[in-house]
């Protein structure tokens, strides 16, 4: 629905009430993070945090069944929260891992 699609963008470009530097920070590792990880754990995490597909829908665009995209998107959401743990100067960043729904 638009009304649903609406409220999830809302969520992401809402204003945060961090310092621009924080918010900089934070999203910086996020991006390092992301772009540690190998090109198909990334299209898992995009098609579903990005797109807002499904995991089936997903896993229709992948070309993989949907039991073998919900593996790999587990993977890569344990990689990318490994990741930006790991980032020095971003504590905060696990924050922004909520945009990554959990459905699925």
């Amino acid at each position: 629905m638009l009304s649903d699609e609406l409220a999830r963008l809302h969520a992401v470009v809402a204003p945060d009430s961090s310092a621009p530097d924080e918010v900089v920070l934070e999203r910086d590792a996020l991006l390092r993070a992301l772009a540690a990880l190998t090109p198909i754990e990334r299209e898992a995490l995009l098609l579903v945090a990005w797109d807002g597909l499904l995991p089936a829908q997903a896993a229709a665009v992948a070309g993989c069944s949907t039991t073998a995209f919900k593996v790999r998107l587990h993977r890569a959401r344990r990689r990318l929260d490994a990741a930006v743990a790991a980032e020095p100067g971003a504590p905060e960043a696990r924050a922004a891992l909520t945009l990554v729904s959990q459905e699925g």
